[in-house]
């Protein structure tokens, strides 16, 4: 079942333009750095997991892309 905030038209609108932001390769970076750190933090301490993962992805997003 759909939220009724995702089928939201306005909300639809807002999220294809932050779509437009970014690449798909480069989202898929991100969700699999995510996704690492996720494993990690299901053995270990989960915050020092979660604000690594959150400095990557914000390092990753100000490379330069050629």
């Amino acid at each position: 079942m759909r939220s009724r905030k995702m089928s939201n038209p306005e909300t639809q609108k807002a999220l294809a333009a932050q779509a437009e932001l970014i690449e798909n390769d480069r989202l898929l970076d991100l969700i699999d750095q995510f996704a690492q750190a996720e494993g990690r933090m299901k053995w270990r301490r989960t915050e020092t997991h979660f604000e690594v993962a959150i400095i990557k992805a914000i390092q990753s997003l100000n490379q330069a892309t050629l």
